[in-house]
């Protein structure tokens, strides 16, 4: 659970691709500030993230052997730092 608060309830929901960015937002785990900071968003606090030292932190992915790699995160974190505001017809749900 991230150390800001800000996350709820049990998951992100990823039926699909829509879904999965409207469960995202909606939680507030990337927000629009987040742009300058990628890295510091919320979303950062609970991805499971492969270190260079071979550990690694983070709850999600929830099974524990599965992490996102450092090239994964960086697409990742390339994605917050340029994403738009929520799509025109997409309501963030929890």
């Amino acid at each position: 659970m991230p150390s800001s608060g800000y996350y709820s309830g049990p998951g992100i929901h990823c039926e699909d691709q829509q879904a999965c960015l409207a469960s995202i937002l909606g939680k507030n785990l990337v927000r629009d500030s987040d742009s300058a900071a990628p890295l510091k968003s919320n979303l950062f606090d609970i991805l499971r993230v492969c270190q260079s030292d071979g550990t690694s932190n983070g709850i999600m992915p929830r099974d524990p052997i599965a992490s996102f790699s450092q090239v994964g995160a960086k697409r990742i974190a390339a994605w917050i730092a340029g994403r738009t505001p929520v799509p025109a017809g997409m309501t963030p749900t929890n």
